[in-house]
C-alpha cells in the first residue's frame, strides 16, 4: 500500500511528486475537495487548488477537439481549456448541459516551483465537498479505468466513494498519451 505521506504531499503539490517523501514531516490529516467528476467518478485536490466555482457557465465551443475538452471558458481575461474527466477516463457524456445545472471548478497548478501558477477547468456533477485526508485513508490508485494511473498522483479510501484518486493537475491539461484509450 502506498503510504499517506504522498498522498497528503500530492494534496499540497497537485501534480506527480517524488515517491520518497521520507524526509517530510505531515500533520495528521490534510484538507481537500471532494469532486463529483460525473456519476460514479470522483476525483480530489488539494484544498488550495481549487480557486473559482462557476455555476452554469458559459463555455465556448473547441471545434475538432478531443471529446472530453471540447469546451473553453473565459476566466479573468484568460482562456482556459474545460475537462470533462468523467468522459475522458469512462465515456460518459459530456456533463455541460445547457439547463444551468452544470458546475466548473477552476483549478490552480504547477509543474514546478518556480513557475507561475497555470489555471484549467474542471466540469463537475455536484458542488466541491470540503474532506481532511488522514494516513489511514491510503490507497493504491483503481486499475479501471486505466487513466487514473496517468491522471491520478496519489489515492484515499473515501468511506462513501471508495478509492478517490488525487489528480495530476499537470497530467490532466497536458495532451493526450499515444494510443490513449481509456474506457472501461
Amino acid at each position: 500500500m502506498m503510504s499517506l505521506a504522498f498522498t497528503q504531499a500530492s494534496l499540497w503539490a497537485g501534480n506527480k511528486v517524488s515517491r520518497d517523501l521520507s524526509f517530510m514531516s505531515l500533520p495528521a490529516s490534510k484538507p481537500a475537495w471532494l469532486l463529483n467528476l460525473g456519476g460514479d467518478c470522483y476525483g480530489a485536490v488539494g484544498h488550495l487548488h481549487l480557486v473559482h466555482l462557476v455555476v452554469a457557465p458559459a463555455c465556448s465551443d473547441v471545434p475538432h477537439s478531443p471529446f472530453y475538452c471540447q469546451k473553453v471558458y473565459v476566466w479573468q481575461g484568460n482562456i482556459l481549456p474545460v475537462m470533462d474527466l468523467a468522459s475522458r477516463l469512462a465515456g460518459h457524456p459530456a456533463l455541460l448541459e445547457e439547463d444551468g445545472e452544470s458546475l466548473l471548478g477552476i483549478v490552480a497548478f504547477q509543474e514546478t516551483a518556480d513557475e507561475p501558477p497555470r489555471y484549467g477547468g474542471v466540469l463537475l456533477s455536484a458542488p466541491p465537498q470540503r474532506i481532511d485526508v488522514t494516513d489511514e485513508q491510503a490507497a493504491e490508485l483503481p486499475e479501471h479505468p486505466s487513466g487514473w494511473q496517468i491522471l491520478g498522483s496519489a489515492c484515499f479510501e473515501h468511506p462513501e466513494h471508495g478509492p478517490v484518486p488525487i489528480l495530476n493537475l499537470p497530467a490532466v491539461f497536458s495532451l493526450p498519451h499515444p494510443g490513449e484509450k481509456w474506457q472501461c
